[in-house]
């Protein structure tokens, strides 16, 4: 004895009364064209909002290279010590340094 179908109700039709309803006034957003991201140019002003992180424009000084050099040396003594002491509970300090030497190099607001 074949069994009776379940009814389902029929699908909806996805562009019903689409021409039909009120067109949206549009928004103060949509009127403005975004503007699409730019290249980081390395003579841009620092402060203009579309350079790229508003990198200096200037070449890194002796020190900012010093700073960037401290972090991964801060590991290889960490590990060093460690290995060569086993005293990796007061190793750590090393990574003292590199934030010692970026607080040191910070600009200063005058």
């Amino acid at each position: 004895m074949k069994r009776p179908r379940p009814s389902q109700p029929p699908p909806e039709e996805p562009h019903a009364g689409s021409e039909d309803d009120p067109r949206r006034e549009l928004d103060d957003r949509d009127r403005h064209p975004v503007v699409p991201p730019r290249r980081y140019e390395p003579g841009a002003d620092p402060g203009d909002p579309s350079s790229a992180l508003g990198r200096p424009a200037s070449p890194p000084t002796t020190m900012d290279r010093v700073v960037a050099a401290s972090f991964p040396l801060a590991t290889l003594v960490f590990v060093v010590l460690g290995f060569t002491t086993g005293w990796w509970y007061l190793a750590w300090v090393v990574f003292l340094i590199p934030a010692a030497l970026k607080a040191w190099n910070r600009p200063h607001s005058d």
